[in-house]
């Protein structure tokens, strides 16, 4: 087993989508939601799938809604 520090990944790591849905749980609140829009228009160029694609924008959701509970009544606006 080897554990893994997200906030010490290389900046190369930044490119993968399913690194940057799992780091937007450490991400600040300051920056949280605007990664979270980054996050699913990656997943908007790469998945071509529709449901996977419909699956992973309700994670990123749901990290965000748990994240900033305040701004739970707003979503996130499309990208």
């Amino acid at each position: 087993m080897r554990r893994i520090y997200l906030d010490e990944l290389p900046e190369s790591a930044d490119r993968s989508l399913g690194v940057n849905v799992v780091k937007l749980v450490i991400e600040p609140e300051e920056t949280a939601a605007e990664k979270a829009r980054q996050s699913i228009a990656l997943a908007r160029q790469q998945l071509s799938d529709p449901i996977v694609l419909r699956d992973l924008i309700n994670l990123i959701e749901t990290i965000i809604v748990y994240k900033l509970p305040q701004k739970a009544a707003r979503k996130l606006p499309p990208c």
